[in-house]
């Protein structure tokens, strides 16, 4: 290995697509801290900062073989992080999105009782819409928002990777957000 720290990562990223776990690493040694402090400089927070780094170093072992790098190594896995902290970002304005609406259902701001009501219709609408998801991502989602576990503990309380818990709540607050933004429109034109 000493040998291939001496390569420039042309001539790794080669060694890579032939299955050098050598090259792989050296390459890893090289670029990794820098990007953990890219990530987290962005992101201010440890844990999903090392689910990114681990994920495109997964992906680019995994895919080694027929992995194809126009350009530079350096270039190709910053912007692959920039990708998922973009990402990232996302899943959180979704995640405030859902907790936003779901904190004004469960208080009302309005004295009214017509506020009260649409809350309470709302709120009913939600957890209704709760059922049409598959078995599995449901109870994911009551772990996390109902029962407040974090992802790790939902993850060793099912046992299963920390990763598919955070893809199943993706897909449950996607879901439930495009169904909220249509039942609050609806509320609306009913109301105005």
């Amino acid at each position: 290995m000493t040998s291939q720290n001496n390569l420039d990562d042309k001539e790794l990223l080669k060694l890579l697509n032939e299955g050098s776990y050598e090259a792989f690493t050296t390459l890893y040694f090289r670029y990794a801290e820098t990007l953990v402090r890219f990530t987290n400089d962005k992101l201010k927070d440890p844990d999903e900062t090392k689910d990114i780094i681990h994920d495109i170093f997964l992906k680019i072992w995994t895919e080694r073989s027929k992995l194809k790098i126009d350009g530079n190594f350096k270039a190709y896995i910053y912007t692959t992080a920039r990708n998922k902290i973009t990402d990232t970002y996302r899943k959180r304005l979704v995640r405030g999105f859902y907790d936003a609406e779901l904190a004004s259902i469960q208080e009302p701001a309005s004295e009214s009782l017509d506020t009260a009501f649409d809350a309470k219709e709302l709120h009913h609408a939600i957890i209704s819409r709760l059922d049409e998801l598959p078995p599995r991502t449901k109870e994911i989602f009551k772990l996390s928002r109902f029962d407040n576990l974090s992802i790790p503990q939902i993850a060793s309380r099912l046992n299963i990777s920390e990763q598919t818990i955070k893809n199943q709540l993706s897909i449950a607050l996607t879901y439930l957000r495009k169904k909220i933004v249509f039942l609050l429109g609806l509320i609306f034109l009913i109301n105005n």
